[in-house]
């Protein structure tokens, strides 16, 4: 890592993000896999009385909404980060 690039010089600070960015994604790749098959297993549960096509309808819908909600997240951390970079102290000339 390039101590220029981190902030006042410490690199550690650069491994320690890189660090909780690989954990991280290790751990929200795992609650997909596992909540996906858990979902299905828990809507087919005798309890509930549905059939896998009644089943697999939900998971579908718990996907689709999950896809639009990223959608979501996605435009409007785009809005928000243009936002922010556009306010600033503005220049008044006299």
């Amino acid at each position: 890592m390039n101590k220029e690039n981190s902030p006042r010089g410490v690199s550690q600070y650069g491994l320690t993000l890189s660090i909780i960015f690989i954990i991280y994604t290790f751990f929200m790749g795992g609650n997909y896999q596992t909540f996906s098959k858990f979902f299905f297993s828990y809507l087919k549960f005798d309890k509930f009385n549905l059939s896998t096509e009644a089943a697999s309808w939900g998971m579908t819908l718990y996907w689709l909404s999950y896809s639009v909600c990223i959608i979501i997240i996605f435009s409007n951390s785009y809005q928000i980060v243009n936002r922010k970079m556009r306010v600033g102290p503005k220049i008044q000339e006299k």
